[in-house]
């Protein structure tokens, strides 16, 4: 949802618009690539941590990562780079 001064992908978006954009494209995703994604780059677990967490393989982990940042970089490549500062902010707040 763009914001109401916005008509086109380069104009500027508050952090939370940012924030709801990624929310939303992760919530198309399956729940356990959801869960994948979210364990990895929210939560910092690596791909063994995940796939004992889950019960699944090592390799469905990395497919699961793959696919949610396809997805990712799909919808968001126009504003890739704010997402990737956002997600620096809020980690590192």
């Amino acid at each position: 949802k763009a914001p109401v001064y916005a008509d086109s992908p380069h104009a500027l978006y508050t952090q939370k618009e940012l924030y709801e954009m990624l929310t939303d494209l992760l919530r198309q995703l399956p729940e356990q690539h959801r869960q994948v994604f979210i364990a990895s780059y929210i939560d910092e677990k690596n791909n063994i941590e995940i796939a004992k967490e889950l019960d699944i393989s090592v390799k469905s982990v990395i497919r699961y990562k793959q696919k949610a940042i396809e997805l990712l970089k799909k919808n968001l490549k126009n504003y890739l780079s704010f997402m990737l500062l956002l997600m620096a902010v809020k980690h590192y707040g």
